[in-house]
């Protein structure tokens, strides 16, 4: 049983990779569709850009997606963590964290939000696992 557990907290680790990056070429191909719309254009302009709000949105979209799926995949330990899910978050928290540092100092993007956001959502759902059910 113990075997099965490990098991299944490590695969969920690339299965949540994978699914992050399947939701997000199915989110960005949304949003590149939703551009295309002049209304939500010009809508969406309004103090910014189109693009900041929708790459949040992908981003944020994607993030939680895999986050399900990882969490689905994980199987807790006696203390009631999921350590795979944890790893996960705590790695993808640091990826975008990073990832939106880098962007910054090369100058900024529209998605530098919409990473430092998704960063925030991986670093409190590493927090929340590392709770557990206790």
């Amino acid at each position: 049983m113990k075997a099965k557990m490990i098991l299944r907290n490590i695969i969920s680790i690339p299965v949540g990779v994978v699914a992050f990056f399947l939701a997000l070429t199915i989110t960005t191909l949304i949003e590149g569709l939703l551009l295309k719309v002049p209304f939500l254009v010009s809508l969406l302009s309004w103090q910014s850009t189109p693009t900041l709000y929708l790459a949040s949105i992908t981003l944020l979209a994607s993030g939680e997606i895999s986050l399900l799926t990882s969490n689905a995949v994980c199987e807790e330990n006696d203390s009631g963590r999921k350590i795979g899910y944890i790893i996960f978050a705590c790695i993808m928290g640091a990826y975008y964290f990073f990832g939106a540092i880098f962007e910054l100092f090369s100058g900024w993007k529209d998605t530098i939000p919409g990473m430092f956001l998704t960063a925030g959502l991986f670093i409190i759902m590493f927090i929340e696992g590392l709770h557990g059910e206790n």
